[in-house]
């Protein structure tokens, strides 16, 4: 479980800091050379962040 909660972690504070590098890291399959993202989604990749830090902190207060 603490493995589980340890990526959650990781991948919020990934989502919140670099939200260029979360949303490469999910959409590198769909595109062939130059890609860049909208500011839309790096605003929706930051929120995704937010919430799985959010989901991670619950989970420590709740094991």
């Amino acid at each position: 479980m603490w493995l589980f909660i340890f990526v959650f972690i990781i991948i919020g504070m990934l989502g919140i800091i670099c939200p260029r590098t979360s949303w490469y890291m999910s959409n590198w399959w769909k595109f062939k050379g130059e890609m860049e993202s909208s500011d839309i989604a790096l605003v929706f990749h930051r929120a995704g962040g937010i919430i799985f830090l959010l989901i991670s902190i619950f989970l420590i207060l709740k094991y």
